[in-house]
């Protein structure tokens, strides 16, 4: 009876953990198929309810997007509206391991981040250190302007 107890008790905080199964998203990493992953039926209505009236805008900043990447244990998908490349852009991070959802858009030189994470507190200032880590780094690129992709560091050399 015991043995039960603890097995339904460990199998519940396992459950617990995991917001969402994305597992299945592995299959996509390196491959061009942002559309499915867009449209897949978890996914789908977790970002219409976090993104709330900004979806279609967060799905037209996805139009022109590259492969599917897999970034620390995320699914991640790039991209910007057609013709407006460094202005209107947006980043998708699905965690594989704990299910979490992270959406941002860049629009009219403003950065708006978006989650599904269970402990999220709207304007919390530890926000930013929760952040997966290409969420970040995608902040980073568009505060440069773009340059660390286009411009060679002074101190970086070729050997």
């Amino acid at each position: 009876m015991k043995i039960l107890a603890l097995f339904v008790f460990l199998s519940a905080m396992i459950s617990a953990q995991v917001q969402n199964d994305f597992s299945h998203f592995k299959a996509f990493a390196g491959d061009y198929k942002s559309h499915e992953v867009l449209e897949d039926k978890t996914l789908k209505p977790i970002l219409k309810k976090i993104l709330g009236k900004e979806y279609n805008h967060f799905i037209t900043n996805l139009d022109v997007i590259g492969s599917v990447d897999l970034i620390s244990g995320g699914i991640v998908l790039e991209g910007n509206a057609p013709h407006n490349g460094g202005e209107e852009m947006a980043k998708l991070d699905v965690n594989l391991y704990n299910g979490v959802v992270t959406a941002a858009i860049f629009s009219k030189g403003k950065i708006d981040v978006y989650t599904d994470r269970k402990d999220y507190k709207k304007q919390d200032p530890n926000n930013y250190m929760s952040l997966p880590i290409s969420i970040k780094d995608w902040i980073a690129l568009i505060v440069t302007e773009l340059k660390y992709r286009f411009d060679k560091p002074t101190n970086l050399t070729f050997k």
